[in-house]
């Protein structure tokens, strides 16, 4: 067989199949332009799936973009478009492989994280039971204005008296409401604040700001993506 026999490519995604004449019988051939697969539980017969194509669906979900953006990116460099049921089969191909491990970094590191993140305003508290008593007791006191157990490197109100406004807080103002606090109290002092000895020995929580960023390039908030399957395997 010559490539100069080729009689066309039947498109496959990025990938396809070649068409080849046999000059000596006139037996038209197949080729694959590239390695295939199937998956386990498949009892499906023919070409299979191009490697090609479930990568290239994994590389659209890490690079947080969608098929639009994607066929835009492969017609510019005068690549074929991969076709929109295509693309969500290979997405939900690789998509269970990528919450598979996900799921297992999470059972590894997400309560770590969490519970750490209880080290407010300074990182000094990490390794003292003192310094997390008195943390997690700050949570609650500084949102209701209570300033007593806060710090002054992290905590305006020691510095700025009744002109000191909250960043996160409705108009800057403190919290009011008495069964709110209760209810905070019952997370943070009941059940929290007999472990403080454990969550001491947690680190800071600096690396949540990395993860939220990771988070936004995957998923962007403008592309809705919450609205689809498809934010399972993004995030």
């Amino acid at each position: 067989m010559h490539l100069s026999n080729a009689l066309g490519v039947r498109p496959m995604g990025v990938s396809g199949m070649m068409y080849i004449q046999c000059t000596q019988c006139g037996t038209i051939n197949k080729l694959k332009l590239g390695k295939t697969h199937r998956p386990p539980d498949s009892k499906r017969t023919g070409v299979g799936i191009f490697n090609v194509n479930t990568k290239l669906a994994a590389g659209m979900i890490h690079s947080g973009i969608g098929e639009t953006q994607l066929n835009n990116l492969l017609s510019t460099i005068n690549l074929h478009c991969i076709d929109h049921k295509s693309l969500k089969g290979r997405e939900n191909e690789i998509g269970h492989f990528i919450e598979k491990n996900a799921k297992t970094s999470e059972n590894n590191f997400l309560i770590e994280e969490a519970i750490g993140s209880l080290v407010i305003g300074e990182p000094s508290a990490a390794g003292s039971e003192d310094g997390i008593k008195n943390g997690l007791t700050a949570i609650t006191e500084h949102m209701f204005g209570n300033h007593t157990f806060c710090n002054v490197s992290w905590c305006g109100g020691l510095t700025k008296g009744e002109a000191y406004k909250h960043l996160n807080l409705p108009y800057g103002k403190d919290l009011t409401s008495k069964q709110l606090k209760a209810d905070l109290e019952k997370i943070f002092q009941n059940k929290l604040l007999t472990k403080a000895n454990q969550l001491s020995k947690l680190s800071s929580s600096q690396a949540n700001e990395s993860f939220n960023n990771t988070v936004a390039s995957k998923a962007p908030k403008r592309l809705h993506y919450s609205g689809s399957a498809s934010l399972g395997y993004r995030v």
